[in-house]
């Protein structure tokens, strides 16, 4: 990894964060390496960290995302670097990873506490099946998330879900 300079931006206070006049300037392979820092602070492969639904085979993104390294670069630094630069940035980045990234920092409740709330839900689900009544769901907020447990009779099947916040807004 390319070491950055001092002059490249805030380095003490959190993830790193690049300063826009220096970025602008800087040669192209401190930008890539700036971009990159700015990046892998805040994404990670979701093989890292989210659950692994292996019935669906794919990740849970428990914690918001996935993220695209094309959106989420461009986003930030498209009116400052040339495209080139960012897209050279970006195809390493989906060659090592994909397009689908975890954030690094979950906002709310931490990983283990949400997996404890998930077995006392499915706990709750399956002891109302066994008590053979009829289905049944439960909406609870968890952190910033609100999960979704449902049972449906005769089957007892059970169902764990996470539900958006409509327009940015948070959930009850």
């Amino acid at each position: 990894m390319i070491e950055l300079p001092f002059e490249a931006g805030e380095f003490e206070s959190g993830p790193f964060e690049p300063d826009d006049e220096w970025l602008a300037s800087a040669p192209k392979e401190l930008q890539i390496a700036a971009m990159r820092r700015w990046f892998v602070e805040r994404y990670e492969d979701p093989a890292n960290e989210p659950p692994w639904d292996g019935e669906d085979k794919e990740y849970v993104f428990v914690w918001g995302g996935p993220y695209d390294p094309n959106n989420e670069i461009q986003d930030r630094f498209g009116t400052i670097v040339d495209f080139e630069t960012l897209r050279e940035l970006i195809e390493d980045l989906w060659r090592n990873v994909g397009d689908k990234w975890a954030p690094i920092h979950h906002e709310g409740a931490g990983y283990n506490d949400y997996i404890s709330h998930l077995a006392v839900m499915r706990a709750m689900a399956i002891s109302l099946s066994r008590s053979r009544s009829r289905s049944g769901s439960w909406l609870a907020t968890f952190g910033q998330q609100t999960i979704c447990a449902t049972t449906c009779f005769p089957s007892s099947t059970i169902s764990l879900q996470m539900l958006r916040p409509l327009s940015g807004g948070k959930t009850k």
